[in-house]
């Protein structure tokens, strides 16, 4: 009797526990995002039989995610409230993701699933400079020793006891600007202003950077100074600062006649220098300060009406027209070594076409450039296609056919004065129009920005906290309120299926929808901002 009696009340236990559960119902199935964007899904929890005990979530893909995925709250005990489901992807998980999401208690469980697509991003962003600084035409990008990029700033602080100049170093990381701000000892008979200032950095992390009494070095601690006084400096204004392959400073110097110029390197024992030869020509050959470092550790300078000089050891060599191989012109105003020691060269005479030219060694390979506009800069990438900015845009040379990106077909306000490719292989460009410096660079990646925010480029970016948006009522019969968007957002109102009812642009921080004519039901509120989607459900209720 006593057995009987127990096993009916494991079989009564069992119905009761039976009967006890609960449902994850997902406030959006599927999703759509692109790279650098977080999605944010509102999962609700539907206790039945008087079920009232914690649920532990989880969530899991079917393949290989290198993102990050996150509950707001991984344990929910009742009453339940909702659950936002955080999903990051990183730019290797482009393309449909499934994920498993479980929510368990014992024996009780429920299982559902989402799908995430993610596309890559788009092809240009912006990035703002730093705030309150002098901006000009020459400002200088660079790669610091980390591969982030950076450039320099020198003010003079003639209010300061010392009366010392200061350098400020600039550095784009974590999506962000660093500056880090040291004095250089002295003064720079610059007056009370800002500019910006040529540097490099070496192999150990050193800086050497260019100033108007010589070349500064500073190791994170001390500075010192190299020039005509201490050392074998012939001309002390420096304006470009290159890093050989021994991890030894070469600078350029100008001192303010076309032919006082010189190139001043470091041997590993003493400072040499080279001057241009004296001739008796009339098209006497000026240096050219863009100056490059093949890997044979020999200085190419370009000169108008001169061609190319070319430095090894104290021996100066001409390359030019009368060449074998040739150049194509003599006028050369910039020379850059690629990553695999091959030399480019560009050309720029007169309203003629402005012209490149390859050296792989043994010869010339000969490019014309699109546009007669005047050339500022020019970059070969990892993957060995040209870059040149222009007073008409961004060019792209792939080795077949040219490519424009202006103000017609891409963000660019206008002239690229500078270019350079950082290691996510965005090619940053700095921008001039009719003198004006923008103060922000406009970024592009032809497969995608990576590792930069997904900025707006024609606004300013606004951010948008999934804390800070209410819906009122909830339920609702027939209109509600979505408060807490700053900026305009596109609201979709989807069905408990994923279909889109409704859409409407957002323009202010309180946005009233009306959904009297709607079916009684759950609906989801899916807000898309500047660099994320965030649900929100709704029920109406007729």
């Amino acid at each position: 009797m006593k057995s009987l009696l127990l096993l009916g009340a494991f079989i009564l236990m069992s119905h009761i526990a039976n009967a006890q559960s609960f449902s994850i119902i997902s406030l959006q199935n599927s999703n759509t995002i692109t790279v650098g964007e977080t999605v944010k899904v509102s999962i609700a929890l539907i206790p039945q039989g008087g079920f009232n005990q914690t649920i532990f979530l989880s969530a899991a893909p079917t393949t290989t995610f290198m993102g990050s995925i996150t509950f707001s709250d991984p344990a929910p005990n009742p009453p339940y409230s909702n659950i936002f489901l955080s999903i990051k992807p990183t730019i290797q998980d482009t393309g449909l993701k499934t994920f498993i999401l479980t929510g368990k208690n014992g024996t009780v469980k429920s299982v559902l699933t989402i799908t995430l697509t993610t596309l890559k991003n788009p092809q240009w962003s912006v990035v703002n400079g730093p705030k309150d600084l002098k901006w000009g035409p020459e400002i200088s990008l660079k790669k610091d020793i980390g591969g982030d990029i950076c450039f320099s700033m020198c003010k003079n602080n003639i209010t300061d006891n010392e009366n010392t100049a200061k350098v400020a170093m600039y550095h784009y990381r974590k999506q962000q600007w660093e500056v880090d701000n040291f004095s250089i000892g002295f003064n720079l008979q610059m007056g009370n202003y800002e500019d910006y200032i040529t540097h490099n950095y070496d192999k150990k992390g050193i800086l050497w950077f260019g100033t108007s009494r010589g070349l500064g070095r500073y190791d994170g601690n001390f500075t010192s100074l190299f020039n005509s006084v201490n050392s074998q400096f012939p001309i002390n204004p420096i304006i470009t600062v290159q890093i050989d392959k021994n991890d030894h400073p070469v600078c350029f110097a100008y001192g303010g006649k076309q032919l006082e110029t010189a190139v001043t390197y470091y041997d590993g024992a003493t400072w040499r220098s080279h001057k241009p030869i004296i001739t008796n020509s009339q098209n006497q050959a000026y240096w050219v300060s863009r100056f490059c470092i093949d890997s044979s550790n020999r200085i190419w300078i370009p000169s108008t009406r001169g061609g190319i000089i070319r430095i090894q050891d104290t021996i100066q060599e001409s390359i030019t027209i009368n060449s074998n191989p040739p150049l194509w012109n003599n006028d050369v105003d910039n020379v850059i070594c690629d990553k695999d020691g091959d030399i480019w060269c560009l050309y720029h005479y007169g309203n003629m076409t402005n012209a490149l030219s390859h050296f792989n060694g043994t010869t010339w390979q000969h490019i014309s450039t699109p546009t007669k506009a005047s050339i500022y800069t020019f970059i070969i990438d990892d993957d060995k296609n040209i870059w040149v900015g222009s007073a008409e845009g961004l060019h792209k040379y792939d080795g077949t056919s040219w490519t424009i990106y202006n103000k017609n077909n891409s963000p660019l306000p206008g002239g690229v004065r500078h270019i350079i490719q950082d290691k996510n292989k965005n090619i940053w460009t700095f921008n001039t129009v009719a003198g004006a410096t923008y103060q922000k660079f406009y970024v592009f990646n032809p497969t995608g920005i990576i590792d930069i925010p997904v900025a707006p480029l024609d606004v300013e970016e606004q951010s948008v906290t999934t804390d800070n948006i209410q819906i009122f009522p909830n339920p609702t019969s027939s209109i509600f309120t979505i408060e807490g968007i700053v900026g305009g957002s596109l609201l979709r109102l989807m069905n408990s299926l994923g279909v889109e009812v409704l859409s409407q642009n957002t323009t202010s921080d309180k946005t009233q929808i009306d959904v009297s004519s709607l079916p009684s039901g759950l609906y989801f509120v899916n807000v898309r901002t500047g660099t994320e989607t965030v649900v929100k459900p709704i029920v109406v209720s007729h």
